[in-house]
């Protein structure tokens, strides 16, 4: 089969963990568990759940920590604390309640996303043509989320001694052209603008004289959700294992599926050896390596 259509709703759960509690309300989350080590539970009536790092908690979730466990929630507005051992806590809008033990207040940060910006005004479902062309892994592509000063075209060599590449905005105009000979090109800062929808195509120069195609589609970040960004990684900073991890799940969080990969190996080797960590870098790999659709992180 040539060509194969594929289906896919851009506001899919998570990549590779559900939300805690698939059963919640349609409810946007109010804060993350950027930490939780040792015995951590979400109690919903009369059951408890663990809970694992990267939960989304929606309004009026209750946790509870065991003796010597660690828990950091940070909201949605930035607003972080810490909650002790045998610790009980009530989480709402931007602030948490203390029901029983040791509440820490932390030092905020800028605001965090929880959620992909392009869900947050449409529930639709958009159909995405993924082609079968001679030309194999096109990144990015599937509508994945680039950086507009930063973003990277890549793709399978085949037996050519150049390529023609060229990415086409919204309205068919060609916005970068390019005659190369390395499987991986750079497009100059300035060339795209934040919060667009690119089409791009490679066409391989084959000695045979039958030239080999691939095409591709992405978006890029819009401004706003680059600057929220920017903001987030100039306040967290760039050392601790625990701030890396956050940030890796923010870029995947807005689709950024190489730079959450990158974060989130930059965490395992600062010392976030945790398990999530490690069923994220595996889940980008597989996306990068070839799986359809890359449905941003919830």
């Amino acid at each position: 089969m040539n060509r194969l259509v594929l289906l896919f709703t851009v506001v899919a759960a998570a990549l590779v963990a559900a939300p805690i509690d698939a059963q919640a309300s349609e409810a946007a989350p109010v804060a993350i568990v950027a930490v939780a080590r040792g015995e951590v539970a979400l109690r919903v009536g009369a059951e408890a759940r663990p809970v694992r790092r990267f939960d989304r908690l929606d309004p009026g979730a209750i946790l509870e920590t065991r003796a010597g466990a660690e828990l950091v929630i940070v909201f949605r507005s930035g607003a972080r604390l810490r909650v002790g051992g045998d610790s009980r806590v009530r989480v709402d809008d931007g602030r948490a309640e203390r029901l029983a033990g040791v509440i820490e207040p932390m030092t905020p940060v800028p605001t965090v996303p929880l959620v992909p910006a392009i869900a947050a005004g449409s529930r639709t479902t958009t159909a995405v043509r993924i082609r079968s062309d001679q030309i194999p892994g096109l990144q990015p592509d599937h509508g994945a989320t680039t950086l507009a000063d930063a973003t990277v075209l890549e793709f399978g060599a085949v037996a050519a001694r150049e390529y023609d590449v060229e990415i086409e905005d919204a309205s068919a105009i060609v916005r970068f052209r390019q005659r190369v000979t390395a499987t991986r090109v750079e497009v100059p800062p300035g060339t795209l603008a934040p919060g667009g929808s690119y089409v791009w195509k490679v066409v391989a120069h084959v000695p045979s004289g039958f030239n080999a195609r691939g095409e591709g589609r992405f978006r890029t970040l819009g401004a706003q959700e680059a600057e929220t960004r920017a903001r987030l990684r100039a306040a967290m900073g760039m050392s601790d294992p625990d701030a890396l991890a956050l940030l890796a799940e923010v870029d995947g969080t807005l689709g950024l599926v190489r730079e959450a990969l990158d974060g989130f190996r930059a965490a395992r080797a600062a010392g976030a050896t945790d398990e999530v960590v490690d069923e994220r870098i595996a889940g980008l790999t597989r996306m990068l390596n070839g799986a359809a659709a890359a449905p941003p992180l919830r």
